[in-house]
């Protein structure tokens, strides 16, 4: 798998939104809505990683060599549960110490995160004939929204 330029700023770009606005925001959530959201992103990503137990798992965009399309467990509703998670997870950490820039760093994350989730879709229906019909009986992100 060759990973390009593109994923690689994406990738450490997403990176280092997620490591500024837990740093800034402690380690744990100052808020009890904060602490609820990031109990939510680890049970999330607790599924997908359940999901994941047979398939090889890449930071990367670029589908891995012998991967499989996933499309069960929370596979079977959310094609990116991992980003949903990061998102809930980042999101956290807004409440408290409140900071403009720290909201924008997070919107900074959603906005890196649809780019590389459109670059992902479009590699994965290059790799898989059957992604286009999963495309259409899932959601990206958050079901019933996108």
């Amino acid at each position: 798998m060759r990973i390009s330029p593109v994923s690689k700023w994406l990738v450490g770009t997403q990176m280092l939104c997620i490591a500024s606005l837990v740093w800034t925001g402690g380690l744990w959530p100052h808020s009890n809505a904060g602490r609820w959201l990031l109990l939510a992103a680890l049970l999330l990503m607790a599924a997908a990683f359940i999901a994941f137990r047979r398939s090889r798992l890449s930071v990367f965009p670029e589908p891995v060599a012998g991967a499989q399309l996933l499309q069960q467990g929370i596979y079977a509703y959310i094609r990116h549960p991992l980003y949903t998670a990061v998102l809930l997870g980042t999101a956290a950490y807004l409440p408290a110490p409140w900071a403009w820039w720290r909201w924008l760093l997070w919107v900074l994350l959603l906005i890196i995160l649809i780019i590389k989730i459109r670059l992902e879709e479009r590699l994965l229906r290059n790799a898989f004939a059957e992604y286009a019909s999963y495309q259409q009986r899932t959601w990206r992100l958050l079901p019933f929204i996108y």
